[in-house]
């Protein structure tokens, strides 16, 4: 479908960020096996087979790659970008067998954070200005500080948070173990980003138009920054307007007063905002969701939370951290 048709009016866009083949898909994981605490995700002949394929891949990505940067220099981004899908896309199990060596028994269902191979009529789009787009209530979605729709994007950690969080609230129906939902949403993700995720990150949707586009509302519940508990570079950020209604995090420097606050959180699903990527938390469960590595249990470790969160804030400058109910 081209960028045109997806943005034609607001109701085609959101007829297409629908999601009811996914709501399925997910249905039917409620009534298959589920992966075992305790397992690892990735059997000993499975690692096997990952390990002896490995030169094969990354040979053939190589080739994937080179053949993406000539059709760059060709003048032709959009077929270039197909390729460099393909040659990250080639890669996946071993990205996956690197989670398992990263997390363990932890690792529930593992993610990669790029387009999915079938995504090929959402990442053969070119950009589309936002001066094609004609439909108030569209115009009303887009960030000012943009001027299109970024269909070249290779990562989409916030698109795939508001998909996996739209699909988390419509399908929680159908499962009586919250774990259990956790798991098969995660699935829907193994392979990257489905479609309706790289539109909404190429949007650049504002979380605030959310409820009427996708019917999620998202409450904010923390807002805070710490300089003893994270790794945030010391020199400070460029200065930036800030807008009228702007509220300056809390601050707390206090590993039990944060710990605190991660123990008031209610038993559901929170979208966490850094500066620079997007996770999701279920209280409930402990369990973490990523764009870019999966599904990992915390087994309701505060400490574990806390570092895995300064893995993605290490160096970054010092900046607010935002946790949303979902």
């Amino acid at each position: 479908m081209s960028a045109a048709q997806i943005f034609d009016n607001y109701f085609s866009l959101k007829a297409y960020l629908g999601g009811h083949d996914e709501m399925r898909q997910v249905a039917e994981y409620a009534h298959q096996p589920q992966h075992k605490a305790g397992e690892l995700y990735f059997g000993r002949w499975q690692v096997l087979w990952i390990t002896v394929k490995a030169p094969f891949e990354y040979l053939i990505s190589y080739v994937l790659s080179a053949i993406a940067s000539i059709l760059e220099c060709m003048g032709t981004p959009t077929y270039a970008r197909m390729f460099v899908v393909l040659s990250k896309q080639i890669l996946r199990d071993q990205h996956h067998l690197e989670m398992q060596m990263r997390y363990g028994e932890r690792l529930l269902v593992p993610a990669v954070n790029y387009y999915q191979t079938y995504c090929c009529e959402v990442y053969l789009n070119e950009d589309y200005p936002y001066s094609k787009i004609h439909d108030e209530k569209i115009r009303k979605l887009l960030l000012s500080d943009l001027k299109e729709c970024r269909f070249s994007n290779l990562a989409f950690c916030r698109g795939e948070g508001i998909w996996f969080a739209y699909i988390h609230k419509h399908t929680a129906h159908l499962f009586k173990d919250p774990r259990e939902h956790m798991i098969a949403v995660a699935r829907l993700f193994e392979g990257g980003a489905p479609k309706q995720a790289a539109v909404l990150q190429a949007i650049d949707t504002d979380p605030a138009q959310l409820p009427e586009l996708l019917d999620l509302d998202q409450k904010q519940v923390m807002n805070f920054t710490s300089q003893t508990l994270f790794d945030f570079r010391k020199d400070p950020p460029p200065v930036e307007p800030r807008p009228p209604d702007y509220i300056p995090p809390e601050v707390i420097d206090d590993k039990k007063a944060l710990f605190a606050r991660f123990d008031a959180l209610e038993p559901a699903l929170h979208m966490i905002y850094f500066p620079y990527h997007t996770i999701h938390y279920e209280a409930q469960t402990g369990l973490i969701w990523d764009s870019a590595h999966g599904l990992v249990d915390s087994y309701h470790e505060k400490e574990f939370l806390l570092n895995y969160m300064n893995g993605w804030l290490k160096g970054q400058y010092i900046s607010q951290i935002r946790f949303l109910r979902c």
